[in-house]
């Protein structure tokens, strides 16, 4: 079975006893801690300290990020850097536990971020003073600390920051989080399975009222001979014409709809999606251009397969096991 892997991303030294006791806190949860002095980070030859730790957190499912008052090691690179140009370089530079928390964010994976409560307290004082650059901090050796909270609380989401005095505060509040986070797993599953009930539902229903349209063909056949098929007919057009419009508010026809502007009639839309042999198709059939075309497959890729995939068996395989019923009956 496949643990959560949990990355501990912090400086190292002066939260070293932090690290470890969290260490043994994930591990007892039953998901695997990534830390880099336990030897869970494998280290190539061949590329940096810093790449190997950003490699790592590549796979890593949650990123814990623990602040205290060191902003921690840059990389050789940029240090590299700093020292040609300090004016030019200082702010673009960052230290290694930044950047693990940018690639983190931009993988958007859950992340917890804890900052000792002295820090958290004295960013108050820096948020008054952000334009006096000669103003020294108490608890922090860099002013970047407190760029680097600004940048995540300035996150429209996946923000979470709470402050700590003792390791019980990070722990206990984690507890919560992640027993909080595995309960809406097991709802949100509880609701697609409820979902999928109700959509078998829908298409079991679509089949009898598919049935019992020919069942009504044959009778009004029986009944009224010369002016069944204009009744038919007419009949017809009108389940068309609903089935066009129920079509249109799927979802992927809508996203199509209000992405692409192409012209959208109902009927002709159904009738080509009918007859398209695959999403590419389709999208050619209804006059998406073809380098539109391409970036909305190549963004979306399985996914929009799928829903034409899941469309096509949702309008054509209850009408077409319906038809071959209803054929067979009338053989008999």
């Amino acid at each position: 079975m496949v643990k959560p892997r949990v990355f501990i991303s912090s400086t190292y030294y002066d939260l070293r006893h932090i690290r470890a006791v969290l260490e043994n806190f994930v591990i007892q949860i039953g998901f695997d801690a990534v830390l880099f002095e336990k030897g869970d980070i494998p280290f190539h030859h061949d590329i940096s300290l810093e790449h190997s730790c950003l490699k790592e957190v590549d796979s890593a499912d949650i990123l814990v990020l623990i602040i205290g008052g060191r902003y921690g090691s840059l990389s050789k690179e940029d240090e590299a850097l700093l020292k040609s140009d300090p004016d030019k370089y200082y702010g673009a530079v960052r230290s290694v536990t930044t950047k693990e928390y940018e690639k983190a964010r931009d993988r958007d994976i859950p992340i917890f971020v804890f900052v000792e409560a002295g820090v958290l307290s004295e960013f108050k004082t820096y948020k008054e003073n952000r334009s006096n650059k000669d103003i020294k901090y108490a608890h922090v050796d860099d002013v970047r600390i407190y760029h680097l909270l600004d940048d995540i609380y300035k996150q429209s989401r996946n923000n979470f920051v709470r402050e700590f005095t003792q390791h019980e505060d990070i722990t206990s509040w984690l507890r919560d989080q992640w027993a909080g986070i595995f309960g809406d797993f097991l709802r949100d599953k509880q609701n697609n399975i409820r979902f999928l009930k109700l959509e078998q539902q829908i298409t079991e229903l679509a089949s009898v009222v598919e049935a019992l349209k020919g069942y009504s063909e044959e009778i009004i056949k029986s009944v009224n001979k010369t002016g069944s098929a204009k009744i038919i007919r007419s009949a017809r057009i009108r389940i068309a014409s609903l089935r066009a419009t129920r079509f249109m508010r799927e979802e992927l026809i809508e996203y199509l709809r209000k992405t692409h502007k192409v012209p959208f009639d109902p009927e002709k839309t159904y009738h080509q999606f009918e007859v398209s042999t695959d999403l590419e198709d389709f999208l050619a059939k209804i006059g998406v251009p073809k380098g539109e075309s391409q970036d909305f497959r190549s963004t979306f890729g399985e996914v929009a397969a799928k829903d034409y995939d899941e469309l096509k068996l949702k309008y054509f395989a209850p009408r077409a096991a319906d038809q071959s019923a209803l054929d067979e009956a009338n053989s008999e």
